[in-house]
């Protein structure tokens, strides 16, 4: 599974997009999904130079494709207030990690379906209210359907 129970993280408090990177990352790497935490980070930071992966919505999205991930996984972390990403507020992050070997399907599959279920409010309005773990991970799994 890309959602796993322990990669739900409710009432969060972040100051920056780089506190969340590095903490998600540490999260993913004592799962086992990192093999090289750096690597990893590196690839999502310089994703966000590129670009930034806040999409509006009080969402942003980094993601990392690397050879420091062993295999493809998906934090959810919630915060209890907003935060700036760039310019951006954000209230939840979905932190994606995809081994290089599996970058061109894995990678836009995950994120076409985590896009296409936030256009739906009814889903957003539930990750942002629920306030039970299960709820989340239940409702998250619609992306991996």
């Amino acid at each position: 599974m890309l959602v796993e129970r322990e990669f739900i993280c409710l009432n969060q408090e972040y100051s920056d997009k780089y506190q969340v990177i590095k903490e998600l990352s540490q999260l993913a790497n004592s799962h086992g999904k990192l093999n090289n935490v750096e690597a990893y980070e590196k690839s999502v930071l310089s994703r966000e130079e590129e670009f930034t992966t806040a999409i509006g919505c009080l969402v942003a999205i980094p993601h990392g494709q690397s050879d420091g991930v062993n295999e493809p996984f998906i934090i959810f972390s919630r915060t209890k207030e907003d935060f700036k990403w760039d310019d951006l507020d954000v209230q939840m992050v979905f932190m994606i990690g995809v081994p290089m070997k599996n970058r061109s399907d894995t990678h836009l599959k995950i994120l076409a379906e985590i896009a296409r279920n936030l256009m739906d409010e009814d889903f957003r309005s539930a990750l942002l209210t629920s306030n039970s773990e299960k709820e989340i991970y239940d409702i998250l799994h619609l992306i991996e359907s």
